[in-house]
């Protein structure tokens, strides 16, 4: 439950636009499933995610085949980091490009669902700027 209200709060849920998507998030020791549903007539743009540990040893294993392959049937991203560079990325410590570049964060998948999962945490493309 820490992972996953520690990934909420590095999201910005009002850049969802109306799409559906959904994106593997591979942290050091769990999988969690990001699923963004559909717009709600009267609801807020938080209820549209859903965070699940998945994987074989998860108590909710919604998604058995994690590899490149079982993900691209799905039309899914995938990214494989540590909730410290996501902290970082979302503090505007570094870019993703130079995440990217340090090979810190590896993000894979369709280029839709890549740039709406980027544009959710809020990445920046950018030079670093660490707020003051």
């Amino acid at each position: 439950r820490l992972v996953r209200g520690a990934l909420l709060a590095l999201m910005d849920p009002e850049s969802l636009g109306t799409a559906t998507w959904n994106a593997l998030i591979r942290l050091d020791q769990v999988d969690i499933l990001l699923s963004v549903g559909p717009p709600h007539e009267r609801g807020h743009a938080l209820d549209r995610l859903r965070l699940r540990e998945v994987g074989p040893d998860s108590e909710n294993h919604v998604l058995h085949d994690t590899t490149e392959h079982g993900m691209a049937q799905h039309g899914m991203a995938c990214v494989t980091t540590s909730l410290g560079t996501l902290w970082s990325l979302g503090r505007g410590s570094y870019s993703l490009g130079e995440a990217l570049e340090r090979d810190d964060i590896r993000i894979e998948g369709p280029d839709e669902v890549t740039t709406r999962l980027i544009a959710l945490f809020g990445w920046s493309a950018d030079a670093a700027t660490v707020p003051t």
